[in-house]
């Protein structure tokens, strides 16, 4: 359960910083940072300041001498130990069995479609073979086969990110003129953003309150940074990794790995995301066959448990591919209010075959996709496939799969190893009898 309280900093650190971050870290927020930009990068700073730095420094070290001198193996049993309390470690392990299943299938299935999507295997088979894999070497490992191959995850997410870095820049030609032409397009901000204080992909939104033009700000740092951010030091699978070293030394020593670490996967997907509209805007062509057009579709814009915001739209369907089936679907324009939802793509059509070099806006629109139900709505997690699949070489789109299932791989033979029930939901003997009392403690009466 703790890797024999013997783990390498180096092998923690990377081990910790893996399982933190997911595939909803590198494709979903950096598809929130290719429409928000560069603000988010106060989240990266806020991951690796609260999430390294007072995790490792100011919590690490006291969840370790706790867990040890209470002989604690899981984030339940320390809570209850060091409370005297079955309630708090019964009540801890139902809130994990109950509702860490949730993050973990959410897990299984973006892992799942990428292989599914990638090797042209069928969803069933590629969701059993994740499954069985991780879950098999986490049940023969324990946590120390986690850790390990948590490292080797972790390097391969290390790699994966730093390629796509430097391939980014050079796509935009270079750091200077990547910034330069990222801050030149504020004219082809999508106008729905522009209307809740987006300033550009460079710059912070609008700040105030109680007007919507400033909301966008209040959505980026309370909602995006703060929560986020703040809420990672209370996964259970990340402080049981504070236990799994010997000495304090240890922990100081991981707080560089991971912080680098966390730096490179959050501080790269963020800044990838936002540069990618530099791409669609001055690179980015869409060629095909024009298979159907719907000429007023309510497309999805905000969808929210109460709410459901819809604008109209006309639609191109287009086949890229030759298949004879649509696999691209653009947002042409917008229809009445919505006509300047955003600027438009320059385009041509002649005998069939749509072209066009899209703005931004209209590129963000081209993500979308059926919501399953007959409709349509955009999908800014496809915003960073779309841009490795058509702006990178195959040979990347290969090492890019690879970092995703790491991550995704990582996360969850971390949510596997924390759900384990008997060791979340008993005690050992179910008795305090024969263990070290909170009184044990340095400093407590």
């Amino acid at each position: 359960m703790l890797a024999g309280r013997k783990a390498h900093p180096v092998i923690m650190a990377l081990s910790y910083g893996s399982t933190f971050i997911s595939t909803s870290a590198i494709v979903g927020f950096g598809g929130v940072a290719a429409m928000f930009g560069m603000s988010l990068l106060w989240l990266t700073f806020c991951n690796v300041f609260v999430g390294i730095f007072i995790a490792f420094v100011v919590l690490g070290g006291k969840t370790r001498k706790v867990g040890h001198t209470l002989d604690a193996h899981t984030f339940p049993e320390f809570l209850g130990r060091r409370y005297q309390s079955k309630f708090i470690q019964v009540f801890a392990g139902l809130v994990i069995f109950l509702f860490m299943p949730l993050y973990t299938a959410a897990v299984l299935i973006g892992g799942s479609e990428f292989i599914t999507t990638h090797f042209g295997v069928s969803y069933e088979l590629s969701l059993l073979v994740f499954a069985v894999l991780t879950a098999g070497y986490v049940m023969a490992g324990g946590l120390k086969g986690v850790m390990y191959t948590d490292a080797l995850q972790g390097g391969i997410m290390f790699i994966g990110m730093a390629v796509l870095l430097v391939a980014t820049y050079a796509l935009a030609g270079g750091v200077i003129q990547g910034h330069q032409d990222l801050t030149a397009m504020t004219s082809q901000i999508f106008v729905g953003h522009t209307a809740i204080g987006h300033q550009g992909w460079t710059s912070m939104p609008l700040f105030g309150w109680g007007a919507a033009k400033y909301n966008l700000w209040w959505i980026v740092i309370t909602t995006l940074v703060m929560g986020v951010g703040i809420g990672v030091l209370a996964q259970p699978q990340l402080v049981v990794r504070f236990m799994t070293v010997k000495s304090d030394r240890e922990l100081n020593r991981a707080v560089w790995v991971g912080g680098v670490f966390i730096l490179m996967m959050t501080g790269v997907a963020f800044t990838v995301g936002a540069l990618s509209n530099v791409y669609f805007y001055k690179t980015e062509v869409i060629r095909g066959q024009l298979i159907s057009t719907s000429e007023k579709v309510n497309v999805i814009a905000k969808q929210e448990r109460f709410e459901t915001k819809t604008v109209p739209a006309r639609l191109l369907h287009i086949d890229t591919t030759g298949n004879g089936l649509a696999d691209t679907h653009v947002v042409a324009n917008g229809l009445g209010k919505a006509e300047a939802i955003s600027p438009q793509g320059r385009g041509e059509a002649a005998g069939g075959r749509e072209s066009g070099s899209p703005s931004q806006g209209l590129q963000f629109l081209a993500c979308g996709g059926s919501d399953g139900r007959g409709g349509w709505m955009f999908n800014p997690d496809s915003i960073i496939p779309i841009f490795v699949t058509r702006a990178l070489p195959r040979w990347f789109g290969v090492l890019f799969l690879l970092t995703l299932l790491a991550a995704a791989m990582s996360t969850l033979s971390s949510q596997i190893h924390t759900m384990e029930p008997e060791s979340a939901m008993t005690y050992s003997n179910n008795s305090w009898e024969g263990r070290r009392r909170p009184s044990a403690l340095p400093g407590s009466g």
